[in-house]
């Protein structure tokens, strides 16, 4: 998570090496322009896909 002035932003960075996928990191930015409950927003809902995917291959 970091700060952002253009809005809210989400990056998936995928890492692979010679075998394979290693890991996914999910980057999100927050929009500093909203008050913390509406900019908190995107944040939720990428918490809640995590819970709801976790576990899954």
């Amino acid at each position: 998570m970091h700060p952002s002035v253009d809005g809210a932003v989400h990056r998936t960075l995928h890492v692979r090496g010679p075998r394979g996928l290693l890991g996914v990191i999910e980057v999100l930015g927050i929009d500093t322009g909203l008050d913390p409950a509406a900019a908190s927003l995107p944040l939720q809902r990428v918490i809640a896909d995590f819970v709801e995917t976790a576990g899954r291959p």
